[in-house]
């Protein structure tokens, strides 16, 4: 499939137990990269600088933790219920063939404790998101599914 710019997350998620409470879910993205559109486009040599999750405002408070390949990163809300990841700062070249894994931990307790409570559209099996390119002039929206936690790895 080709993009904007050259990362994209696979669609469906893997599901573990949280890393801060067991009872807590951790849901992982294998973030790889990818064709893009026009190999000449600007955006397609750009890096990957944030990414925006669409939420619920009802949600803010629930997410623990960030991990990129298990390294825990800064994590943010905006207006709108926008749950974002910034200052990532991944290039092309630092993505190995078998990706990198981008995960959230939900807290169990919290009014969001699953993707399909967490994510906007969850309740219809989609989260949505942004990637953000380095200058933030590429931000190509995409979907994966918003599922519970039936999926364990």
């Amino acid at each position: 499939m080709a993009n904007l710019i050259p990362f994209a997350f696979n669609g469906t998620p893997t599901v573990s137990r949280g890393l801060s409470s067991k009872s807590n879910q951790m849901y992982c993205l294998n973030l790889r990269t990818v064709p893009c559109a026009d190999p000449r486009n600007a955006c397609c040599r750009q890096g990957l600088d944030k990414v925006e999750w669409w939420s619920r405002d009802v949600c803010r408070g629930a997410v623990k933790a960030v991990y990129l390949d298990g390294v825990k990163l800064d994590q943010q809300w905006a207006a709108n219920a926008t749950f974002k990841i910034p200052n990532l700062n991944i290039t092309r070249a630092s993505i190995p063939a078998r990706g990198r894994t981008v995960c959230l931990e939900l807290i169990a307790t919290s009014a969001c404790p699953t993707l399909a409570t967490f994510c906007s559209k969850g309740a219809r099996g989609i989260c949505t998101y942004a990637l953000f390119s380095d200058d933030k002039s590429c931000c190509p929206i995409g979907n994966f599914e918003a599922i519970s936690s039936r999926r364990r790895r």
